[in-house]
């Protein structure tokens, strides 16, 4: 046997005409004869809504062998009489294995609010009695205390806003429904579930009344309220309202345009809603430009703001009825007043050597009205907006010559534009410098030296700004050379060159040869000639042996060759060549060094404490020199010089 049907439970369910009965039976179980007392276990509150029945639910417990009977339930009202059970729905006797529960149901029906109070569920038997209280709670479906208002209408439209509060009655509000029908029909039409403050109701007749009510819900059953208070509404007829009439501009500023019209002269009173203004700019009476704004107000003078100066705008006017828009008016057209302009644009200040100041500039890129005038207002630095002299030309000007100016002073110009709106806003500022009829002093830093055995290099800087207090604009410059300063300077050659080079190459000279070289600035002429240079050609022969030469390890693989060239001589590359001492017939390596201003070069993947033999030689046109030689070990941590073998 398994040792899970000692325990098995029986049902057994019996269907009576009055109750369901559910039995339990465990085999091998005795049923208990105990007097308990009856006792109400579940008995709750209620909510409902008015004009809906009310239903309770009780269960009572009670012993096997006395068990609560449904005659022996009954349901107390608040003003003390007594109900017994429902047949619907059915009572239900559950029969446990040591008690029975009784489940019986009391209805209360059609309640309203005077059903309010506190209910008593009872049982009584021959062992005894229980109750339990609980409250009956009924709530009266909404219904809005005022009508729909109207926000707006059509033809064959009305936009109703639902207006569903307040209201009375209990919430929350669970839906909305708005119903309406023509005026002195019978049936309504519905819209349910509505969640929205307004709603347009669409497809009506023209010039028909209409009548409109709200309808509102709560939750639970027979949440629907009454109807609220009805509105009448009316859509539009089908007469449209002629054109506005006399449009025209009332007051203008140099940003701003106020138009004003008449209402339309209809044969019969029609009701004006609104206006719909078209405005544009326009480039000429002919053409209009740029995208159209339309606006609506309910008022005949509209003003618009933020608009261009001197410039011509149209506007039409629409009204507007209940049966919807007439047509334009005749467009009118309106110009602002001319405003300030913008600054000048692209303002130079050209030098005209020594001290005249060339002004230019292009006109505003908003001129807002007829240029009249410029005023140039220029001043040395240093007095910047403290006293500046002023010179007034015409507007169709783009250019003036300021003369009379100071030498080597900064001077610093400004222009603005004005039209009948007034002066507009100065340009930035801009500024040149007045210039010396010659330089004071020479360029500064000039230096000569030779870089092969027919060219020297010249090179300098502009005569030293502290000197001149940075007011000298240089022009040109000029250099005169010869390798016979005996000569009269008149004589010597000579080259001249834009202010913008600082240095120069000297060719087709004699090798081996001294020449002396002079530099100098000019503004409208030229300034005083620099001191006296010399550089001497290198020697058109084989270049000596480096002088210096000496290894110094860097790793156990790589070491650093450096070496110093003799003066005078010119050079086309270096050759380093080395190879190990040992063997004898060890292949050599060279390496060709063709910068000729370096001498350093690092020498790499040669082997770990090893001795080398190395030879550096110097190369030009005229062949390869003579060579500097040393040994040297890898092993050795110091520099080692050359030394003849």
């Amino acid at each position: 046997m398994c040792p899970w049907t000692a325990s098995l439970l029986l049902l057994n369910i019996v269907y009576f005409t009055d109750a369901i009965v559910i039995e339990e039976y465990w085999p091998g179980k005795s049923a208990l004869t105990t007097g308990d007392i009856p006792t109400i276990t579940k008995f709750g509150s209620v909510e409902v809504n008015q004009n809906k029945d009310a239903v309770f639910r009780c269960s009572a417990r009670g012993a096997l062998n006395k068990q609560p009977g449904v005659q022996d339930m009954s349901l107390q009202l608040p003003d003390g009489a007594a109900i017994p059970p429902a047949h619907d729905p059915r009572p239900v006797i559950q029969v446990h294995k040591e008690l029975t529960v009784t489940t019986v149901y009391f209805k209360v029906q059609s309640v309203k609010k005077s059903h309010e109070g506190l209910y008593l569920c009872m049982v009584s038997t021959d062992v005894g009695s229980g109750m339990k209280a609980a409250n009956l709670t009924v709530k009266t479906p909404p219904s809005p205390k005022s009508p729909p208002v109207l926000d707006g209408r059509g033809r064959t439209t009305l936009t109703v806003r639902l207006n569903a509060h307040p209201f009375m009655g209990d919430g929350p509000i669970k839906s909305q429904t708005l119903i309406y029908r023509e005026v002195g029909t019978t049936g309504w039409n519905a819209i349910p579930g509505v969640h929205v403050p307004s709603i347009t109701i669409s497809g009506l007749q023209p010039c028909t009344s209409y009548e409109a009510r709200l309808m509102l819900s709560r939750p639970g059953q027979g949440g629907n309220g009454p109807p609220g208070p009805t509105a009448t509404f009316s859509t539009g007829c089908d007469v449209l309202p002629g054109r506005p009439r006399n449009v025209r501009v009332i007051k203008r500023t140099a940003n701003s345009l106020i138009f004003a019209w008449d209402a339309p002269i209809a044969e019969q009173e029609i009701a004006i809603i609104s206006y719909e203004v078209h405005f544009r700019q326009r480039t000429s009476s002919d053409n209009a430009n740029g995208l159209e704004k339309v606006v609506n107000t309910s008022g005949s003078v509209y003003k618009f703001e933020r608009l261009t100066p001197f410039t011509v705008y149209q506007v039409a006017v629409r009204a507007y009825s209940a049966a919807g828009p007439g047509n334009l008016s005749t467009a009118v057209m309106g110009e602002t007043k001319q405003g300030k302009p913008s600054a000048p644009r692209q303002v130079e200040a050209i030098l005209l050597p020594p001290t005249a100041v060339d002004v230019r500039w292009l006109p505003p890129s908003l001129s807002n009205g007829i240029i009249q005038n410029y005023t140039i207002s220029y001043c040395d630095v240093q007095r910047i907006l403290l006293d500046e002299d002023e010179v007034v030309v015409d507007g169709n000007k783009s250019g003036h010559v300021i003369t009379g100016l100071k030498e080597v002073t900064t001077y610093v110009f400004r222009v603005r534009a004005s039209t009948q709106g007034g002066p507009g806003e100065f340009s930035t500022y801009v500024s040149n410098v007045t210039l010396r009829e010659r330089p004071m002093f020479p360029p500064s830093d000039v230096q000569v030296r030779p870089i092969s055995p027919i060219a020297v290099e010249v090179s300098w800087l502009p005569p030293a700004r502290a000197e001149y207090r940075g007011s000298t604009k240089i022009t040109e410059y000029k250099v005169i050379y010869t390798d016979d300063p005996t000569r009269s300077e008149a004589m010597w050659e000579h080259r001249v060159l834009s202010s913008s080079v600082q240095s120069m190459r000297i060719e087709g000279l004699r090798p081996d040869t001294v020449y002396v070289v002079r530099v100098a600035a000019k503004t409208t002429n030229f300034g005083p000639l620099s001191a006296k240079l010399s550089a001497r050609t290198f020697q058109l022969s084989r270049p000596p042996a480096p002088d210096d030469v000496q290894v110094t390890p860097l790793t156990a693989t790589t070491a650093a060759v450096m070496w110093s060239v003799q003066d005078g001589y010119y050079i086309d590359f270096l050759i380093i060549r080395y190879r190990p001492l040992a063997p004898k017939d060890a292949s050599e390596r060279e390496r060709v060094v063709y910068d000729k201003t370096q001498t350093r070069f690092v020498l790499e993947n040669l082997i770990p404490n090893t001795s080398y033999l190395l030879k550096v030689a110097a190369r030009n046109q005229k062949g390869k020199g003579s060579e500097a030689v040393l040994t040297y070990n890898m092993g050795d941590t110091a520099a080692t010089h050359a030394e003849p073998l």
